[in-house]
């Protein structure tokens, strides 16, 4: 699968998209890669295998809270309230996942999208982390809503993330391992023009989240 990108639309459930991929998502170092092409004409690139070090970048001065703690960075204020192991497709033992909840909130005085201010990476940017170093990315197909709607003013999303083990699951993989942390990682100048120009602006260098799933205020 080395070389090739896969397209793929929302329309298909998630099993469709194991399908399309294949099922050697565990032990392949190609790094499998599609796009998805959403409901309003934009196309993003994401991959399967999360290589580790992506995160390392966003980690450095993150803003850093716990469950139930409400962090802000002059744009976004996030916070988790939840965290879960289920099974993604309708309980099925072979899809073990995570399924994390959030509040999102617009901090800015005018409508704005995660996707336009912040957001560039489904795969990079939203993914969870273990103490063994594992990391997992979330589900690309469950991330449109989260990143496409469009917050007014003071504004609030409540969403769950999920985060899918490869398929099949290694069998030296621990799926009841709980993760250490979720990373939320945006970038300083990954800000539309437009928004730009109605001043909107992060009020720190580095406005990425990174939450201890281990703690809860």
């Amino acid at each position: 699968m080395s070389g090739k990108t896969k397209i793929i639309t929302l329309k298909y459930p998630l099993l469709v998209l194991f399908s399309l991929l294949g099922t050697s998502l565990a032990t392949s170092s190609s790094q499998p890669s599609f796009l998805i092409a959403l409901s309003n004409g934009t196309t993003l690139k994401a991959n399967f295998n999360i290589d580790p070090t992506l995160s390392r970048a966003a980690e450095k001065n993150a803003l850093e809270g716990c469950i139930n703690q409400p962090l802000s960075n002059g744009v976004w204020q996030v916070k988790v309230t939840q965290i879960e192991h289920i099974y993604a497709l309708n309980d099925a033992p072979n899809f073990p996942a995570w399924s994390i909840s959030l509040e999102v909130k617009n901090e800015t005085q005018i409508a704005t999208r995660l996707a336009d201010a912040g957001f560039s990476d489904i795969a990079k940017g939203i993914q969870v982390t273990f103490a063994d170093g594992t990391t997992l990315g979330a589900e690309p197909l469950g991330t449109e809503d989260l990143l496409f709607e469009a917050l007014p003013k003071s504004g609030t999303l409540s969403y769950k993330i999920n985060f899918l083990y490869p398929f099949p699951v290694p069998k030296n993989m621990n799926t009841n391992q709980k993760p250490h942390h979720l990373l939320l990682e945006l970038g300083f100048n990954k800000i539309s023009p437009h928004l730009k120009s109605k001043g909107v602006i992060f009020n720190r260098k580095n406005p990425s989240f990174k939450i201890n799933l281990d703690c809860t205020k």
